[in-house]
């Protein structure tokens, strides 16, 4: 173990430590305790993790915020990137476990990886310093975009394939620095148009940057919307009636500037031609849909009445017979 971190410990016993489960002493009888596993030092080492990777990225990125920092380190120092870095030290095989956690497979599990690589660390630290911690550390990490559990460059062709089709292309526009501190520049297309850009300390790193970029921008121009949008038009337009056409002309003119207006307000080169047409067409159709339920039926018109009965000829002479003056011989035999 001591070889393969290229660390001589001048007190062995504190790699051990970090090399003890709590299962191994709990089959055993042992007494459980400080000194007894790892979970002492895995807290230290947790603490010292936070600090190492804090400073190298502070000044490995000088031009990065805050935000960009803090997310690059949880990146660094979650539990999947850490059992990453134990399983290639192969820490697994070297960890003290019982045989009940051996049956579950607890070589493997990166929960108990991730804790034996922090409590590694703190013992280093204890036996040899802060430097030699940091030294351990960086000689694994390797390239830094590996370790991100984002995979920028699929979302971005996942969504840009979704809304135009588009597969995004990437290029390299520019690299500069010093051999051990070289920093490329990455940009991203999408339709032929710039779609993001980004910074890294490789060329994957830099697309990946660009890709994350790119991503930020089309949340901004919410396309969750416009597919929702879409996918209103498609539902309303099955039951949408027919409309004047004076009414439609209206209702396309309004959808269409609501849409322009908040394309052209978007970042250049988020939104390809395509996909505006389509998310236009998708609102005018959810716009006539929307119109159409909302809008009154015209009522039918009303029944005609009904025609006058005719009087007959015998109530025509009775009436005639009772405008008559009475006979004064009484009634007719």
């Amino acid at each position: 173990m001591q070889k393969r971190i290229d660390v001589r410990f001048r007190r062995p016993e504190l790699l051990r430590e970090a090399m003890t489960h709590a299962s191994w002493n709990n089959e055993r009888g042992e007494p459980s305790g400080p000194g007894r596993d790892n979970e002492r030092l895995e807290y230290l080492g947790d603490a010292v993790l936070e600090l190492v990777v804090g400073e190298y990225l502070f000044r490995r990125f000088p031009t990065y915020n805050e935000g960009q920092l803090t997310q690059l380190r949880a990146a660094l120092v979650n539990t999947t990137s850490l059992a990453r870095l134990a399983d290639r030290l192969e820490l697994g095989e070297t960890l003290l476990l019982g045989r009940g956690a051996v049956k579950t497979g607890g070589r493997h599990l990166p929960s108990l990886l991730a804790n034996a690589f922090e409590a590694m660390i703190g013992a280093i630290f204890l036996d040899q310093g802060y430097r030699s911690a940091t030294r351990v550390f960086l000689q694994n990490i390797g390239d830094l975009a590996e370790w991100s559990d984002e995979n920028f460059k699929g979302r971005l062709q996942e969504a840009s394939q979704e809304a135009s089709g588009d597969t995004p292309r990437y290029r390299v526009v520019a690299s500069g620095g010093p051999g051990h501190r070289r920093e490329y520049t990455a940009e991203v297309l999408v339709a032929d148009r710039v779609a993001g850009s980004g910074r890294g300390p490789t060329k994957q790193a830099a697309e990946q940057s660009a890709a994350q970029d790119a991503l930020q921008r089309l949340a901004a121009s919410k396309p969750g919307a416009a597919a929702a949008a879409a996918g209103a038009a498609r539902e309303a337009a099955r039951g949408a009636a027919a409309e004047p056409a004076r009414v439609r002309r209206r209702v396309a003119e309004v959808a269409a500037d609501r849409g322009a207006s908040s394309v052209t307000a978007q970042p250049q080169g988020v939104m390809p031609a395509r996909a505006r047409r389509g998310l236009l067409s998708a609102l005018r159709s959810a716009a006539e849909a929307l119109v159409g339920r909302l809008t009154p039926e015209t009522p039918p018109p009303p029944a005609p009445p009904p025609p006058a009965r005719k009087r007959s000829r015998r109530g025509r002479r009775g009436g005639r017979g009772r405008n008559r003056p009475a006979n004064p011989s009484g009634p007719s035999a």
